[in-house]
């Protein structure tokens, strides 16, 4: 007979990784506190298959200069950090602790620049018909009504 499969193992996973953000978070806000560095923020935890290791992503608001002073404060915190959620994580062993910049918020922030950058080269709203002509109507949006379609005569 087949050993019992896991189903709930990537449930356990999900949750975990949402407690230890939570967690790690707050400790963060609460023992972190050095001159110079901007405010961190927690954006997720990711945690590896066996449930052994977790990296805490997180972002700064500050310069790069700022930014690099955090992550040398994290670093030298991460025990201290790791230490302060052991009691809120039920697991057999400790998972250990990493801490990595968020890089997606920059990928964001630039998203967000090249849409409202396109955005400002756009032509006026309400152009199209314009260019399209008299005789040619744009089809309507999502969720516009139609004009009903006339009896035939």
């Amino acid at each position: 007979m087949p050993a019992p499969s896991r189903p709930n193992r990537p449930n356990r996973k999900l949750r975990l990784e949402s407690m230890l953000r939570r967690e790690v978070a707050e400790l963060v806000q609460r023992t972190v506190d050095a001159p110079g560095i901007g405010m961190i923020t927690i954006t997720r935890c990711v945690m590896t298959g066996d449930l052994q290791q977790v990296t805490a992503y997180w972002t700064c608001l500050g310069t790069p200069a700022e930014r690099q002073r955090a992550a040398k404060v994290l670093d030298r915190m991460r025990g201290q950090i790791q230490t302060g959620y052991a009691p809120a994580i039920h697991t057999r062993l400790l998972p250990t602790l990493r801490f990595a910049y968020d890089e997606q918020e920059a990928v964001r922030d630039r998203m967000d620049h090249l849409i409202e950058q396109a955005r400002r080269t756009d032509p006026v709203p309400g152009s199209a018909e314009r260019q399209l002509g008299p005789d040619v109507q744009s089809s309507p949006g999502p969720g516009a009504t139609r004009d009903p379609i006339p009896p035939a005569t």
